[in-house]
């Protein structure tokens, strides 16, 4: 750990999902997931992470989306891996960012000139530091989404670089969501369907906690296929090499 002060290396779905104990969630005292990791019973415990969220809110009130706004979260940072990745997968951290084609298809399912508010974080790092991307990789994907959204009519708002913590609130209470990759998006969408049982969020995504599965088209489906393949067995190389005496 660096320095309590940035969330770079903050990891709340980690601890939520895997073993990190106390002491990581806990380098950030009043966090979530310090919260949590000292009440949960058990691995992926929702329950517990519920009452830590609204914890959360009774300290630091925020008001929440409009019924009628969308909340889309972006996995940036470090798991942009080169300089076209709002066009093509990259060739690593291909499940974390989404393309194009993605856009189109979410939006076509969204109300005409719906408000869209963007949650991302150009600055997260990978664990331990060992993969930095530039910020402007992330800063140019994220312009051409607001130029994808706003030519289909899409009044885009955004929530760039702040703290984890109020963007998981703020998108536990969205009516609808759209989710990215990896495990903060998936805890998002698991916490928005929980936080109101009465009335659950609609989750848009490519897989669970996503109750309505997006569709892509057959060719970018086959290329994200083969950019995930591709890196899947990069990392069980790295992981064979590294296991080597």
């Amino acid at each position: 750990m660096r320095d309590n002060a940035s969330w770079g290396f903050y990891r709340l779905s980690d601890v939520y999902a895997h073993t990190l104990s106390s002491y990581n969630a806990c380098f950030w005292p009043r966090s979530i997931a310090c919260d949590y990791s000292r009440v949960r019973s058990k691995l992926s415990d929702m329950d517990a992470f519920l009452a830590a969220v609204r914890r959360r809110l009774a300290r630091t009130p925020e008001a929440p989306p409009a019924a009628d706004e969308v909340v889309w979260h972006l996995r940036l940072g470090d798991t942009v891996d080169c300089d076209d990745a709002f066009e093509k997968p990259c060739a690593r951290n291909a499940k974390y960012v989404l393309q194009r084609p993605f856009f189109e298809a979410v939006a076509a399912r969204l109300k005409p000139r719906s408000v869209v508010t963007l949650i991302y974080a150009t600055q997260h790092a990978g664990c331990k530091d060992a993969h930095r991307a530039p910020p402007e990789r992330s800063r140019a994907y994220v312009a051409a989404a607001v130029q994808t959204l706003r030519s289909r009519g899409f009044e885009v708002r955004e929530r760039a670089d702040g703290d984890p913590d109020a963007d998981m609130t703020y998108m536990c209470r969205a009516r609808t969501l759209v989710l990215a990759g990896g495990g903060y998006t998936r805890l998002a969408g698991e916490c928005a369907r929980a936080f109101d049982a009465a009335r659950p969020a609609t989750v848009l995504g490519l897989a669970a906690p996503a109750t309505d599965l997006v569709e892509l088209p057959r060719a970018y489906r086959n290329s994200r296929r083969d950019a995930l393949d591709a890196d899947k067995a990069r990392r069980a190389a790295k992981k064979q090499r590294e296991s080597s005496p």
